[in-house]
């Protein structure tokens, strides 16, 4: 296959899953966490977003907030352009991947892309307005490159590499794991292969120390003092990590239980053993197969020594590509043409399936609860005739989101929501778990949504 073949059957893979995402990105309502990016720190100023300060808060993924922030100037609170920047990242995602599944196996390479681009979670998070759409192609580009400058020693792709991963944990602290690995990685090529002296190490050693310290210091000091990276599991790398993901790759349709031991499995098959024995580490196979197992060892580290939660679900989602690297690296192995072609085809069966169980124009996995915010509140506008301003009974987590949509709402006034549960009001809008609050009040049920579960009610005891 030529070079000109191979693009346009890159395209051809790429191009479904492109105008899903799309799609989903104009058609899918604002989440809480999207919410409070934008209103937080996308609508204040540069510094705020930098710095951290004065309100620290884990939502501020820095670069993609930096970005919120560019495309509110350019085109308002409309949430497809907002979320614009992450869908647009899904196309050098999907490019980096595959040049890094080539070098692990050029046979084999096809099918991981299908795998990869098909993935329902990783998808998800190529729609919502989060870092982990901006960090996820970045890490791609840094391990693209740190493969290439461990394959052919040029000074160039080495610095591209470490500058694909600070850009990858500016998106979001937690690539910050990858990015030191990475890091200590190019140590030891330089190490083993003497490469320590060309020109450019000691400018790149400064470059990969000095400008994370300039840009991640502060901020990640403030989220610390505030108590705000508390979002993780407490147990082991295995019952919170692993298991938390294998229930997102399942798009919640299978127990992480069951499909934990299958990726562990996956992972540890990945790995050359024999070569590793013998000393054969600088290979790409063998060095991409071990990054699941870096990361989970840092991450116990991490627990350990910092007190650190582990990873879980969208904050493990860059073990993702790492995982179909590994199935990549199996097939590629394989010297028989049937068991080739029957892990091909297990393989497509269980993405199509697992795709076609998750395909949704109406919420993100993660995010369900929010699917209807924007319908129930118009619900509300329709139903409240009143000049004056209204404060909305709510749930706790729906304070982001009534505040954004607030601000559409042309014959509506809403006060400012904070994080006060179920207030006297005219009406409520609640989760499905939250509606025991409301069940000694004098109300009526003007709507349940059903995909998220939201409930609105209208008080007949404070009517206006």
């Amino acid at each position: 296959m030529n070079a000109r073949q191979q693009q346009i059957l890159f395209l051809t893979v790429m191009a479904p899953a492109v105008i899903y995402v799309f799609c989903r990105a104009a058609i899918l309502d604002f989440t809480y966490d999207e919410c409070w990016t934008f209103l937080g720190y996308a609508s204040g100023n540069l510094g705020h977003i930098i710095t951290n300060i004065p309100y620290p808060a884990a939502n501020n993924h820095v670069l993609h907030s930096l970005l919120m922030y560019a495309m509110r100037l350019l085109f308002g609170n409309e949430e497809f352009f907002l979320r614009l920047p992450v869908v647009l990242s899904m196309i050098p995602f999907g490019f980096y991947a595959f040049q890094v599944m080539k070098r692990l196996s050029p046979t084999s390479a096809w099918l991981g892309l299908i795998v990869l681009i098909y993935q329902p979670y990783l998808l998800d998070y190529f729609v919502l307005a989060r870092g982990y759409g901006i960090a996820l192609p970045a890490l791609m580009f840094s391990w693209h490159f740190f493969l290439k400058y461990v394959e052919e020693g040029q000074s160039r792709d080495r610095i591209l590499s470490i500058v694909g991963g600070i850009i990858a944990a500016w998106a979001n602290f937690t690539f910050l794991l990858p990015y030191l690995i990475v890091i200590g990685l190019i140590g030891l090529v330089n190490v083993l292969k003497d490469k320590s002296w060309d020109k450019h190490f000691w400018r790149d050693v400064a470059i990969a120390i000095l400008v994370p310290i300039l840009l991640f210091s502060l901020p990640i000091y403030q989220l610390i003092e505030a108590n705000e990276l508390y979002y993780g599991g407490v147990k082991s790398f295995y019952e919170d990590t692993l298991t938390s993901v294998a229930y997102s790759i399942s798009y919640h349709n299978l127990p992480g239980t069951y499909l934990a031991p299958l990726l562990l499995a996956i992972l540890l098959s990945a790995i050359p053993f024999v070569r590793l024995l013998r000393g054969q580490l600088m290979k790409a196979d063998s060095l991409t197969a071990l990054i699941p197992i870096a990361i989970g060892i840092a991450s116990i580290l991490q627990h350990h020594l910092l007190d650190s939660p582990y990873l879980i679900d969208r904050t493990a989602i860059m073990l993702i590509p790492f995982m179909v690297f590994s199935v990549v690296i199996i097939h590629g192995r394989s010297k028989h043409p049937w068991m080739r072609r029957i892990g091909i085809l297990c393989i497509l069966v269980a993405t199509g399936l697992n795709f076609g169980l998750a395909f949704n124009l109406s919420h993100t996995v993660d995010f369900k609860e929010y699917a209807d915010v924007k319908s129930a509140m118009k619900l509300i506008e329709e139903s409240i005739e009143t000049d004056e301003p209204i404060t909305i009974g709510k749930s706790v987590y729906l304070n982001a989101p009534i505040n954004f949509y607030a601000q559409e709402m042309n014959n509506l006034a809403v006060n400012a929501s904070g994080l006060d549960y179920c207030a006297e009001s005219p009406v409520y809008l609640l989760f499905e778990r939250d509606t025991v609050c409301v069940a000694e009040k004098n109300v009526v049920l003007l709507k349940r949504f059903e995909t998220s579960g939201l409930h609105v009610y209208k008080s007949e005891s404070l009517p206006l």
